[in-house]
């Protein structure tokens, strides 16, 4: 049934794109999101084309929105706030409405490589745009563990190198493609995931694993195509990777640290309202290698309306169908709370629902949030369904120039599952991905905080804080307490507590500091340190949504990095 869906809206994509045009999307991990966030929080005013909620972003939609804050004289901002903005401009060097700003190289090579500061390869002509450019990422980290596993290493490294290319045919067909090869070695908790799972990398699917410690080799691959079927209101994007649903540094909808999926997303965008269809092969939790894996299918929606110039208010479904073989073509409904009446009954379907919002103040403040209620599944565990209570919440705030201190951005959030949430007595509807959340990495029965501190201290300078604590509950061997999403609900604990946190509790605290100078557009240099200490309760938890814990621990690593059209790799996202 999918394979029949996909060909149908390529068929309707490859006929959009005789009349209208398209664009590709700022990448994941940009720290142009960030400049786009403080641009909106200052302007204190939301902005109809610009939906920061929904990632990825448009280029087109980012470089347009920037022109015409650029053009407000009212807009205090920064020379470096300017030096970021122009810098966007131009690395979209396909999407500048007021002429071509993009910046030239002071030295080429024979006038065919690096012509234009952000690119190796440019090519620009009335009929293609066409950019590729190295990726590499080397880092090499000092790893220290209490107390130290058995072979485990001192000096750990990643090796990440590739290329990408982004692309734009005749204004009628948008392009973009990532591809590195990895090897990597990972701090002791990562090992401890990976080697529980026997199956997946942190952040990834497949990988190929060596008995030394914490030891990864793999290939990792992204892009889409992107089709404008009604020009400035409807896109249809196509393609292999990861979407994000929220204004958080977490989403409780859908995340983007577990590994990427095959979608199909159709944006469509009419004044105040914003609406968003995606739809996602799954891979489900799986127990064996080497042998053909099922395949789930989800349909998300999401519809977003500017309620006012200061207010967003979002309303979210996502259902998880276990076998797309036999999905109706009624499923594929892209009508947002359509299939409620069906689930309520017992479809073999999992749905939840959940609301956002995000609200500016006085020119500094975001305060942002979700709701999330996991309340049809099929069959419902009595126990837990009979007083409705699988749900999570978040509550966050963001601060920008913080205290007077300009470039100086705060964002805080608390975020918090109760036990069973997003879990199934089937385990192929779970929400999960490759034996990966696809929202919190910490699955469900947590209650976590987050903090950041970004402070850009000059123009090439950014020094960023984070800090991290959580507790969580963990299931003990056949028994479930709800902690573990990739199980069923079949074998509940007798004696189950109702509360955020249920069975075995451990708790984590983790703070890092991290110091990145750009040495040319794109070029990095990082350098910083993490401190992680994890508590284990008294009775070592089995299995756990993150992995297998072995007992509490502490855990430092400090790291030097190069980095090029690469964002950072950061280990402390994991947990």
């Amino acid at each position: 049934m999918f394979n029949r869906v996909l060909k149908f809206l390529v068929i309707v994509l490859l006929f959009s794109i005789r009349t209208v045009a398209q664009s590709t999307y700022l990448p994941q991990g940009s720290d142009d999101y960030h400049t786009l966030d403080r641009l909106e929080i200052r302007s204190g005013r939301l902005d109809n084309q610009l939906r920061m909620t929904n990632k990825l972003v448009q280029r087109s939609t980012a470089i347009g929105y920037i022109d015409q804050k650029l053009k407000d004289s009212t807009l205090r901002l920064t020379q470096k706030d300017h030096y970021n903005l122009e810098q966007m401009i131009s690395e979209s060097g396909e999407w500048p409405y007021n002429g071509d700003r993009e910046k030239n190289s002071r030295s080429n090579l024979w006038n065919v490589f690096y012509v234009k500061q952000y690119d190796d390869i440019h090519i620009k002509t009335d009929d293609l745009f066409c950019v590729i450019n190295p990726v590499a990422n080397l880092m090499v980290t000092a790893n220290s563990e209490t107390p130290k596993p058995a072979g485990s290493k001192s000096l750990l490294s990643l090796n990440q190198h590739g290329a990408e290319m982004r692309a734009r045919i005749t204004d009628k067909l948008g392009f973009y493609t990532l591809l590195t090869d990895n090897q990597e070695y990972t701090p002791g908790f990562l090992t401890k995931y990976a080697v529980g799972k026997q199956r997946v990398f942190p952040g990834q699917d497949y990988f190929l694993f060596s008995s030394a410690a914490g030891y990864g080799d793999y290939f990792y691959a992204s892009g889409y195509f992107d089709f404008a079927l009604v020009k400035n209101h409807i896109n249809i994007t196509a393609g292999q990777g990861n979407n994000f649903i929220g204004d958080g540094i977490r989403s409780l909808f859908l995340g983007d640290n577990g590994p990427g999926y095959p979608y199909i997303k159709i944006t469509t965008h009419w004044g105040r309202f914003n609406y968003q269809n995606l739809f996602m092969q799954l891979t489900p939790t799986f127990q064996v290698l080497n042998t053909t894996l099922h395949q789930s299918f989800a349909n998300i929606n999401h519809l977003d309306i500017n309620l006012a110039r200061w207010l967003n208010i979002g309303l979210f479904e996502g259902i998880l169908y276990g076998n797309i073989h036999n999905t109706a073509i009624d499923e594929f409904d892209p009508v947002i709370y359509t299939h409620l009446p069906s689930n309520v009954g017992g479809d073999k379907a999992k749905e939840l629902v959940g609301f956002n919002f995000k609200a500016l103040a006085a020119h500094h403040f975001e305060f942002y949030g979700q709701v999330l209620l996991d309340a049809f599944n099929s069959p419902p565990l009595s126990q837990v369904a009979a007083k409705n209570n699988r749900f999570g919440i978040q509550f966050g705030g963001k601060y920008a120039d913080a205290l007077g201190i300009r470039n100086l951005d705060l964002q805080g959030e608390i975020n918090a599952v109760r036990p069973f949430t997003y879990s199934s007595s089937d385990t192929t509807v779970s929400y999960t991905n490759y034996d990966q959340a696809l929202a919190d990495p910490l699955g469900s029965g947590f209650v976590e905080m987050i903090g950041t501190a970004r402070y850009q201290a000059s123009k090439k300078v950014v020094i960023s804080l984070r800090g991290a604590y959580y507790t969580r509950g963990a299931d003990t061997g056949k028994l479930t307490y709800g902690n573990n999403i990739f199980s069923n609900d079949y074998f509940t604990a007798s004696n189950l507590q109702e509360g955020w946190t249920n069975g075995v509790t451990s708790s984590c605290l983790m703070a890092g500091a991290n110091i990145s100078y750009q040495i040319f557009p794109n070029l990095f240099i990082d350098l910083g340190g993490v401190k992680r200490r994890y508590t284990a309760g008294s009775t070592k938890p089995l299995y756990t949504s993150t992995g297998e814990s072995m007992g509490s621990d502490s855990e430092t690593w400090l790291y030097f990095g190069v980095r090029i059209n690469a964002p950072r790799r950061a280990y402390d996202v994991y947990y």
